[in-house]
């Protein structure tokens, strides 16, 4: 029978996508499918199911989709908005050398990336819509050599999928709210691996309870953005009489440096913006949970960024406009409080903002984990990795416990054990450095699929002129950091500076992939072959085996193995 290509998480043009991949990925036309004049495949409902099952992992369950467009503005806005934008600003601030321009010219480039980068991403999810995000994208592009994208992003995602710098930023300010005077490094993590073991209790027991959960301080996030960016009108608009604030922005200094700036230290202001931008980009790791997922992200991604975009130049004009040079410079993390300081007076702003941006901080970290778990549990699935059969299920109430458990101890185990520093500061750059290597591959991958199938068009496509300066962009922001600088301010004792730290964990995945894959089948004499398990909960997964009696002739295991 000959049949028009469906499929339930896209449309034609995505199931024509995946049919050409996996035939080029087979190597079997004549056994697979059959173009007639009209391009139509001579293929059954079953047949492309199948297909999709190969190349997607897991069919997609609709049942399991629950996730609507308000639902997925929440998360973009819970995603997004989180410690970033009451914490960094103070840190940027003083790398572009106390500058307002400088200063606003890192926020707008950080808006252009980051719309940028959410187009990127709607062009991929629309051809791959499947729990992973990022991994998902990279592995689908970049199929060859056989496993070595899929260890090197999984691995990084197990072992850099946590939530520290939110579960901080809400240790500080919480005790910040309840008027205790200058909180120890210590205690501020402490509350943070409070709030860490709370988020995974949430989010184990039930993912629709979660959801919840997070839809609520999601909402409360919104309200609470649109009144710090109304305080900035409030500075910028009434007569000083009125609103008795002395403006500390002066048009002529607008562009006066008051310390020295660096290349180095723009790019790391540059980072901290886009960190504070940065969930758009993981959103996508529960496309398989999202309704009708091209519609849905295409109309929430671009208005919940505009939205927030908006309202982050509405807060940094109204903290540059209502506190001085100088206390900005010294306010460190706390600079959201200062504000309201200034605003409301010191017990009522303290207590107030401190409360909400708590709120804020916390609500991030219940989506960062919710969004890690479902990325670490695709990671798990392809069964690489020790244990990854248990850590996999969904067990023992539905929800992905076993996932959600190891960025809950990594991230509590960092908390408690690394020695005193700007931790802060570190993570967000060492976060978004690799996050750039990736964003990088994936815009050059974005462009290799365009030419890999020219006829087809996807359901969401990205300008080209997103595309090209994303490369640009990610090649001059990763090379930036290697250049000769002061980096003091992005280390730790004991921990090598963040662009360091970041390559060097990435040769480790190369290193581990060379040695499980390629190295000791070499030397001992063996195949690995790749079978798919379902577990009582339904989830495929993948198990590996050793084949020591193997022939160089062509087999269905073979096809099965270059398949993923």
């Amino acid at each position: 029978m000959v049949v028009e290509p469906t499929s339930s998480p896209g449309d034609n043009n995505t199931t024509e996508i995946m049919l050409q991949d996996y035939q080029s990925r087979s190597g079997s036309r004549e056994d697979l499918f059959n173009h007639s004049e009209h391009s139509k495949l001579d293929l059954s409902q079953h047949d492309i199911e199948m297909i999709e099952e190969d190349l997607l992992g897991e069919l997609p369950e609709g049942k399991q989709r629950f996730l609507g467009i308000f639902s997925t503005v929440v998360l973009f806005v819970s995603r997004i908005v989180g410690s970033g934008i009451f914490a960094t600003p103070s840190l940027i601030y003083n790398e572009v050398g106390a500058c307002p321009g400088l200063f606003f010219l890192v926020w707008f480039i950080a808006f252009f990336m980051a719309f940028a980068g959410l187009y990127l991403f709607l062009e991929l999810g629309s051809i791959v819509p499947r729990n992973g995000g990022i991994k998902v994208f990279l592995e689908y592009i970049y199929y060859k050599p056989h496993m070595l994208m899929s260890v090197i992003v999984g691995v990084y995602s197990i072992f850099f999928g946590f939530a520290i710098s939110n579960s901080i930023i809400f240790g500080e300010y919480f005790l910040y709210s309840i008027n205790v005077e200058k909180p120890s490094e210590w205690a501020s993590r402490m509350v943070g691996v409070v709030l860490i073991v709370f988020t995974t209790v949430i989010h184990g027991i039930s993912v629709q309870f979660g959801v919840r959960v997070q839809n609520f301080f999601g909402v409360l996030k919104i309200f609470l953005l649109i009144a710090i960016a109304l305080s900035g009108l409030y500075a910028l608009i009434l007569p000083e009489k009125v609103s008795h604030l002395e403006r500390q922005l002066h048009w002529d200094q607008f562009f006066t440096t008051k310390q020295k700036v660096s290349l180095s230290s723009f790019i790391s202001a540059v980072f901290k913006a886009i960190y504070s931008l940065a969930g758009w980009s993981s959103v996508h790791s529960s496309a398989g949970e999202v309704k009708n997922p091209n519609r849905t992200f295409k109309i929430a991604g671009p208005s919940s960024l505009a939205i927030i975009s908006i309202c982050y130049i509405m807060i940094n004009f109204a903290y540059l406009m209502v506190i001085p040079s100088d206390e900005i410079l010294n306010s460190g993390q706390l600079i959201g409080g200062l504000l309201f300081e200034k605003i409301l007076g010191e017990k009522l702003g303290r207590t107030l903002l401190g409360l909400s941006i708590a709120i804020s901080a916390g609500g991030n970290t219940l989506v960062v984990l919710y969004n890690i778990s479902r990325v670490d549990q695709e990671v798990f699935r392809e069964g690489f990795l020790p244990l990854s059969k248990y850590l996999a299920a969904n067990w023992p109430f539905g929800a992905p416990l076993p996932a959600l458990l190891v960025p809950a101890i990594i991230s509590s185990s960092f908390l408690i054990f690394t020695p005193p520093g700007n931790v802060y500061d570190y993570i967000i750059n060492l976060e978004s450095y690799v996050m750039q290597v990736f964003i990088g591959l994936v815009a050059v991958g974005a462009i290799i699929l365009r030419r890999r199938f020219p006829d087809s068009v996807p359901a969401i496509k990205s300008p080209l002129v997103f595309i090209l300066v994303t490369i640009v962009f990610s090649i001059f922001i990763i090379l930036g950091p290697l250049l000769p600088g002061d980096k003091s301010a992005n280390s730790i004792p004991g921990l090598p500076s963040y662009p360091f730290g970041a390559l060097f964990l990435i040769v480790i995945c190369v290193f581990y992939w060379g040695l499980v894959f390629k190295f000791l089948p070499w030397i001992r004499g063996y195949r690995l072959v790749v079978l798919e398990e379902k577990q009582d909960d339904g989830l495929i997964i993948k198990t590996w085996h050793k084949d020591y009696h193997y022939s160089n002739t062509r087999d269905e295991s073979d096809l099965n193995t270059s398949l993923l």
